[in-house]
């Protein structure tokens, strides 16, 4: 939710599935920036890894998890607890955990938004402006 959400508020935002492309994204871009790890588990080697670099070029950790003493915990300035949904009853613990985060990382954002609310606005309006603005899609024949 973060990548999709946060570029509206005219912050700079990058994901990537893809181990190298975000570790070398991380350190080039790692003016002003800050590492959001989420991981139910907080065992996620990739995850982990990059908090590493993160942590190598002073680059402030924050890690969503459901368990406090996990790698990635440990790896982080900042945790973020979730719920596991391990000691539910019925079989749904998997549904409630990433329900748990979505609305955690909802959390943030909207609170980041609060404390910008001036410099958040004008980029949200502009993308609001840019949707709404019907657009013609060209015919191949009118393709040069």
């Amino acid at each position: 939710m973060f990548f999709k959400n946060l570029p509206e508020s005219e912050k700079n935002v990058f994901f990537s599935q893809d181990l190298h492309q975000f570790s070398s994204s991380l350190v080039a871009f790692k003016r002003n920036a800050v590492f959001i790890a989420i991981s139910n588990s907080g065992k996620t080697k990739e995850l982990i890894t990059l908090a590493t670099i993160a942590e190598k070029f002073d680059i402030p950790v924050i890690a969503l998890t459901s368990k406090d003493k996990s790698p990635l915990a440990m790896a982080s300035e900042i945790v973020l607890n979730s719920t596991s949904g391990d000691t539910f009853v019925m079989r749904t613990a998997a549904t409630m955990s990433l329900m748990a985060q979505l609305y955690v990382v909802d959390i943030l954002f909207y609170s980041y938004l609060s404390n910008n609310y001036n410099e958040s606005i004008a980029g949200i309006q502009a993308t609001r402006d840019i949707i709404k603005k019907p657009r013609r899609i060209k015919k191949e024949s009118e393709i040069i």
